[in-house]
Order: structure tokens, then C-alpha cells, then sequence
């Protein structure tokens, strides 16, 4: 059997911070509630590391839908069928893996200053060929909340002095090594591995990065976030973590030019816009484009296994012989197989659709 759409259930994953209930919305509830899992890992291939909680076996790891009340395992498909999937070119690359994990990730409260090491980093110490580079493509921010995040430091600390706030948990002190950079719905932001950040309160996003969980995290309780020992330094000491980050100073200027990323249009005909959102210069890894469409299209494919999210509209959406409804937070999966997908809107309304698709990466 080679569907040539796999429908993506729900993946909800636990994190130590509050949220959800805009994702909750998205999905089509009327009233969202905020709780522990504040993440949708779609079509996950990475296990969720969650230390100082309790264990769920295979938290993180995507199922997709078939034409049967059990879901099945992406990673079982992808070890029977990597060719048709993934495309014989990109499993020569990278394996029988994605590259790249998708999230929904909607904070309620800012999250605490963290940062990721870069894929050199990883293979050096880690033993990971993944490190962490991410982005962010904000779909919806909270009412009553000044949107921000913290990226890069805008007042750099020494190591000394950065060790001493983290040791002692001088929270104002870490505060003030940076400044809040306003973001709106819409925008389009990349962090690198090793610079600082933290997603403000109130972001619902679609986070695209590097298929890994790793990270180091140097505020032990803000929010009501609290951070147990061994989830703060990947099981390493503050002296290893002090050496993922990056020290430049950048003001906030300099770290939106920097960071935020100006979406190209690739094509725009009045009913159609395919822009591209992230991929080169910025990240080999993986390709985030946003297709907008007013009447029905059709999207070929080059080979390339595809992750999408309908964040917007409804209508159908069909590849060969298969035909899925489409509404916001529909999610299913392309193999590299498919040849091209037909988007039909609904009469007056627009689809609107991310799409993330691997990059050029060799691992």
C-alpha cells in the first residue's frame, strides 16, 4: 500500500512550560485550555527527552492515519518504505530519517533562556550529527500581551560573569542581558545554534528545526517553569554549558536584521503565491515555504518527502486517487513518491498552507 497522502493525528507533547490553548483553537475547539502539553510534534522522527518527568515510552514519535482505528508508527514506515517516502537521493544523504522536526508551539509564558549547539558543536562533543538550528514562523500572538522574544545578547556577560548569575539563579541579572524585540503575527525568525533566546509569552508557531531535543537552559524557574538538574545542561555541568553560547553583542537593530527573515515570492498570479520562508542562505537542513490559493492549483512535486499544515481557510486536498478534507490545523504528510498535489479552496475562501520539505544536508 503507497497512499500518496498520509493524514497526521494529533502529537501532543509535555514540556515544562504552560500553553496550549491556542493550538487547542487551531485544532477546532472553541474554548482552548492552557495545561503541560504546549507542543504538536507533526510527523516527528525524534523522541522527546523530558527529564524529571514521568516516562512516556515513544513520547515525541509521530503516527500517521490510514484507512484503520490504529495509527502507525512514521519511523515503521519509514524503515519499510524509505525509497518511496523519502526519495532514494535524500536517504542516500541523510538515512531513513526526515532531517528536520516540525512543532506547534504555543507558550502562555515566556520561556526560559536557553540555547542549542550548532551541528559542529554537536559532532565535536555530543556525538550527534544534529545540532539545532531553528526557526520560528509566528501564525497568532495571545491579546493583552506585548509580543517579543529574546535573541542574541543585546549586553553580554563574561563567562565569569555569566557563570555567577546562572549558579546563583540572579534572574534580574540574566534579564538584563537583553532587550525584549517586538514580533507581530506573520513574522519569520531564525535562530542559529548557540545564540541565546526565549520565546515570549503569548507566540502561537509553527518551529521548524534541526531533528534534535538538545539544548542547555540557564533559568531554573521563571514563569512557574521549574527546570529539574538534569534537564538543564544535557546531563553535563554549567562550565560545558557555558561553552554553547555565542557572546557577540547585537543590539536589538542588529539582531532583527539578523534574524528576521524577509519571505521571497517565488510565484504570484493573483490566485496563487508560493513564498519561500526559510532555507538558504540560513539552513541546508530544511526548506519552509507558505503556499497562499484562491482557486483550485496544482502543486507538483520534485521527489522531496513534505511535511504541511493548513494554518488558514478550507477546502480539499488531493494526490492521485486520495482526497482529504482540509481545514486549519489539518496536517498529513507528502512522500517523495507523490507527483503533485491539487488544491481546491472552498468558493470565495483561501487555502493558506505551510510547507517543509529537507534541505540539501549530507549527514
Amino acid at each position: 500500500m503507497n497512499p500518496p497522502i498520509l493524514p497526521l493525528p494529533p502529537n501532543r507533547v509535555r514540556r515544562a512550560y504552560t500553553g496550549g490553548a491556542l493550538l487547542e483553537e487551531f485544532d477546532g475547539a472553541e474554548v482552548g485550555e492552557d495545561g503541560q502539553q504546549p507542543e504538536d510534534w507533526v510527523a516527528s522522527t525524534v523522541p522527546a527527552i523530558n527529564p524529571g518527568l514521568p516516562e512516556i515510552p515513544s513520547e515525541g514519535l509521530a503516527h500517521v492515519e490510514f484507512n484503520s482505528p490504529n495509527p502507525v508508527p512514521i519511523l515503521s514506515l519509514l524503515e519499510q518504505a524509505p525509497d518511496y517516502l523519502l526519495g532514494a537521493k535524500h536517504v542516500a544523504r541523510v538515512g531513513a530519517t526526515l532531517g528536520f522536526l516540525v512543532k506547534l508551539l504555543d507558550a502562555a509564558v515566556p520561556l526560559p533562556v536557553q540555547a542549542h549547539p550548532t551541528r559542529s558543536f554537536a559532532r565535536k562533543h555530543l556525538h550527534s550529527p544534529w545540532g539545532k538550528f531553528e526557526s520560528y514562523v509566528i501564525l497568532q500572538t495571545r491579546q493583552g500581551i506585548a509580543p517579543s522574544l529574546r535573541i542574541g545578547f543585546q549586553h553580554p556577560p563574561s563567562k565569569e560573569e555569566f557563570r555567577r548569575m546562572i549558579v546563583e539563579q540572579d534572574l534580574p541579572a540574566i534579564e538584563a542581558c537583553f532587550e525584549p524585540i517586538p514580533v507581530s503575527a506573520g513574522d519569520v525568525w531564525v535562530v542559529p545554534g548557540g545564540f541565546p533566546h526565549a520565546i515570549g509569552a503569548g507566540l502561537f508557531m509553527v518551529e521548524t528545526m534541526e531533528p534534535s531535543d538538545l539544548v542547555v537552559r540557564v533559568e531554573y524557574a521563571r514563569s512557574g517553569i521549574s527546570i529539574p538538574p538534569e534537564a538543564r545542561f544535557m546531563g553535563r555541568d554549567v562550565d560545558f554549558a557555558l561553552k554553547v553560547f555565542n557572546y557577540d553583542r547585537l543590539s536589538v537593530e542588529e539582531a532583527t536584521a539578523r534574524f528576521k527573515v524577509t519571505p521571497k515570492v517565488l510565484r504570484d498570479d493573483g490566485t496563487f503565491r508560493e513564498e519561500i520562508l526559510v532555507g538558504n542562505p540560513y539552513t541546508d537542513c530544511f526548506r519552509v515555504k507558505k503556499y497562499s490559493i484562491q482557486e483550485e492549483t496544482v502543486i507538483p512535486n520534485h521527489g522531496e518527502v513534505g511535511v504541511f499544515i493548513v494554518v488558514g481557510g478550507t477546502g480539499k486536498i488531493s494526490a492521485g486517487s486520495e482526497e482529504i478534507a482540509a481545514r486549519q490545523g489539518t496536517r498529513f504528510l507528502i512522500p517523495a513518491a507523490t507527483e503533485a498535489l491539487t488544491i481546491c479552496p472552498e468558493s470565495g475562501q483561501e487555502l493558506a498552507i505551510v510547507a517543509v520539505t529537507p534541505g540539501s544536508v549530507r549527514i
